[in-house]
């Protein structure tokens, strides 16, 4: 009886606040809310394999709440939000970056004042103009961040995104700039990071402001500062855990940027005896495996080498490292057969790895340079078929955007061009709304202008510039026009 009398209270509770418009509306748009969630659910199954109809169903069922309501409550306006920011997702994850750009630039005209999710979306659509090569519209979105969001309110928990941001910055600045050493493009940003370490000395964002200010140093090549910013970070915080890492980075500066590979042979054994069981440890015994062979101490590196990938199965990118560099010491001694037999083993054993998909490749233009042409012919039909079967196993991944690329190569290498044309081509359907699509057009005009085929280079060409006025290369793709089109 008790239940019942429950019961009967609810339905006259719902009765009356149906009457309340408001409210009414606010369960709706909640529903509303749950049915599209359930097709997004649908969609995160699997994104690569989801079909057109099933993004299209998700996508309609959020934009039918965008325009349906107009926010009359707190509530109704954060079921609003999420279905812009969930429509945004459902755009990117099929590769449609301009029309999730479209999205994220209606949320903040519809939401200009929200400091929270406006804070995500203004980053999201900055990545995502990055990822087209809309490099002034990230560096605005990015900038707004900095602008908003740039001073550190607590420095004992700054906001680690915002506080990468002007480094971020600089580097996008710089990628479009002629000036070669970054100093301008940077100037900004090392005024910033100094800002912040002088005004929260011996805090963890004058921690992430010095690292930052490093990582400028190392961009623009100025070892010895990069290195005295990175002891300074070692003396002035002894206890991060991070110091392992940098203290790793400051041996690998020594090695490749200094040349000085006695201080970086003293700074990774120092290592090795103060974090003996650090997950550093597999990669600072390979520092000290390419320091051996630099030195010509090619045994003791390569029985350091077979110790590193015995002991380290778990990571495959140290292994594969290893295997790479055992491989290079027997080509640099001259004993092509073993290193032939090394690589290879890298190829078969780690094929997803950065190192494993340029060995392939790397094999046939080895055969190539030893003047062995028939031998590179077949290792080059190796390679593509290697490389399509990891397009066919991770389908629409970057993983298979990346070994399409490798096709082309293939093909272009060989002078098969119009195998290496449908092979670019075909790129824009591999892992379209990524920087792979966005390449297929300028291969495709390499390609075509080799062939002699200028009327299809300039096509190829004009459709670059046409969807990419902003890319960095788009002056210079303009210039090929126009040499093109004197050529006819």
């Amino acid at each position: 009886m008790r239940s019942r009398l429950l019961s009967l209270c609810l339905v006259f509770a719902l009765a009356g606040c149906a009457s309340d418009t408001s409210i009414k509306q606010q369960y709706q748009a909640e529903k509303m809310l749950y049915q599209a969630e359930r097709l997004f659910e649908r969609v995160m199954i699997n994104p690569r394999i989801a079909n057109k109809a099933d993004y299209n169903s998700a996508i309609a069922a959020y934009e039918a709440i965008i325009r349906k309501y107009f926010a009359p409550n707190k509530t109704i306006e954060s079921v609003k939000k999420q279905s812009y920011i969930a429509a945004a997702q459902l755009w990117q994850l099929q590769g449609e970056v301009q029309a999730a750009i479209r999205v994220y630039d209606r949320f903040l005209t519809a939401f200009p004042d929200d400091r929270n999710l406006g804070a995500f979306v203004h980053f999201a659509n900055a990545q995502s103009n990055e990822r087209i090569y809309n490099l002034p519209k990230a560096i605005s979105e990015y900038q707004t961040l900095i602008d908003d969001f740039g001073d550190i309110k607590d420095p004992l928990k700054p906001n680690a995104n915002v506080l990468t941001l002007p480094l971020k910055v600089a580097r996008l600045e710089r990628s479009q700039s002629s000036v070669s050493n970054g100093h301008d493009s940077y100037g900004k940003a090392i005024a910033y990071y100094r800002s912040v370490i002088k005004q929260h000395s011996a805090t963890p964002a004058a921690y992430g402001a010095s690292y930052y200010l490093a990582s400028i140093y190392s961009d623009q090549k100025q070892w010895s500062k990069a290195v005295n910013i990175l002891r300074q970070i070692v003396r002035a915080y002894p206890d991060r855990e991070e110091i392992p890492n940098i203290l790793f980075s400051i041996g690998n500066i020594y090695l490749t940027g200094l040349h000085n590979p006695t201080e970086a042979s003293r700074i990774f054994d120092r290592l090795l005896q103060k974090y003996p069981g650090h997950n550093i440890e597999g990669y600072v015994h390979l520092g000290r495996a390419r320091i051996l062979s630099e030195q010509s101490k090619n045994e003791q590196a390569r029985e350091l080498l077979r110790w590193i990938i015995e002991n380290y199965p778990q990571d495959s990118n140290l292994s594969a490292s290893s295997q790479l560099t055992l491989a290079s010491t027997y080509e640099a001694s001259g004993d092509w057969q073993r290193a032939n037999v090394e690589y290879r083993w890298v190829e078969e054993n780690y094929p997803t790895t950065r190192q494993g998909l340029f060995v392939p490749t790397y094999i046939a233009e080895a055969y190539r340079r030893r003047n062995e042409p028939t031998v590179a012919k077949n290792a080059f039909a190796d390679a593509i078929s290697h490389y399509q079967n990891l397009v066919k196993k991770y389908p629409r991944t970057v993983l298979a955007g990346t070994a399409q690329e490798f096709v082309i190569y293939c093909y272009a290498a060989q002078q098969d061009w119009d195998q290496a044309a449908k092979a670019a081509d075909a790129l824009r359907q591999v892992y379209p709304g990524t920087r792979s699509e966005i390449n297929a057009s300028l291969f495709l005009g390499q390609i075509y202008e080799a062939m002699s085929d200028y009327n299809m280079a300039i096509d190829a060409y004009e459709n670059f510039a046409s969807q990419y006025p902003n890319h960095p290369l788009f002056s210079q793709v303009q210039d090929k026009i126009s040499a093109l089109q004197q050529q006819m």
